[in-house]
């Protein structure tokens, strides 16, 4: 019996915008996502020489335990691609707000991937596993890369091509959760009954500065997030939580992914913390973190 414990680290989008609708009813975009340290726990114990079979085991109860669970998936897709014996057992400490556009159970799928790559001897590049982990979800690659220690990325097509990236320079955030989910295929449908934005939109300025490794204020003087413009008029919460997260020392904060968390970015971890005790005073659930 071996066992691996991967921490599966939540994604924000410093940029995302919404391409166009495809015929399929998919949608591309085009985004720059960058990992957080603010992580769920996955522990995967494989036991050999027994029956092939997967049970999964979680924290928060209001995570299935089946095969809705994207980790579960994970395996089954894991057990398809490689000819392995034994079960699969697999265990997730909550920590990464549900439904809140961090990607939650995409990083929990794709820390299964990496703990099943770990245990096998590494038989996939970190590469070839993002392939391999694209039809579970747009953003399981990126977070297969993110827990192999790439934290950033350019996304598009669906988000699941990506062009890797340098980190910009460590920046002390403030998870602000809205107390209900998002439904990412209503987000959606919401931006696409949005009007053209008044303002041209391209992720070239925030590439140019990451790859020039300029400040992360310059960085992140061009964040941009579409879907901002169809949940904050309509999800009060994430409005006043985006609100509070300035009143209280953050020079940016945005909305992450299709929401409803609000991300605050701040200069020094004094102002983050005090900031993260306000709004939790104000009822919010709050997390200081930083970029990794």
């Amino acid at each position: 019996m071996s066992t691996v414990h991967i921490k599966a680290y939540a994604k924000i989008n410093l940029y995302l915008d919404v391409i166009k609708k495809l015929e399929n009813g998919y949608h591309t975009v085009e985004t720059v996502m960058h990992a957080i340290s603010l992580h769920d726990t996955v522990t995967v114990t494989v036991n050999r020489g027994v029956l092939p079979f997967i049970s999964l085991t979680a924290s928060d109860t209001r995570l299935p335990c089946n095969e809705d669970n994207l980790a579960y998936r994970a395996a089954e897709l894991f057990y398809r691609h490689r000819s392995m014996d034994g079960s699969i057992s697999i265990h997730i400490q909550k920590n990464i707000p549900i439904a809140g556009g961090l990607a939650g159970g995409s990083t929990d799928a794709a820390a299964v991937l990496c703990a099943l790559n770990a245990l096998c001897g590494m038989p996939y590049t970190t590469e070839a596993l993002c392939e391999l982990s694209a039809p579970l979800g747009a953003d399981v690659p990126f977070c297969v890369a993110a827990n192999s220690g790439i934290y950033v990325a350019f996304g598009t097509h669906y988000g699941e091509r990506l062009t890797f990236l340098d980190a910009m320079q460590p920046c002390h955030i403030v998870v602000a959760a809205a107390n209900e989910g998002v439904s990412t295929p209503w987000a959606y449908r919401e931006v696409d009954m949005l009007p053209p934005p008044s303002d041209v939109h391209t992720p070239q300025a925030m590439l140019s500065a990451l790859s020039e490794h300029a400040p992360r204020s310059t960085v992140l003087a061009h964040l941009y997030n579409r879907f901002e413009d169809a949940i904050l008029p309509k999800h009060t919460e994430a409005y006043q939580n985006k609100a509070l997260l300035l009143e209280n020392g953050a020079f940016a904060a945005m909305m992450s992914g299709s929401g409803p968390t609000v991300i605050g970015f701040f200069e020094a971890e004094e102002t983050a913390q005090a900031a993260c005790q306000a709004l939790t005073q104000n009822g919010v659930r709050a997390w200081c973190s930083t970029t990794l």
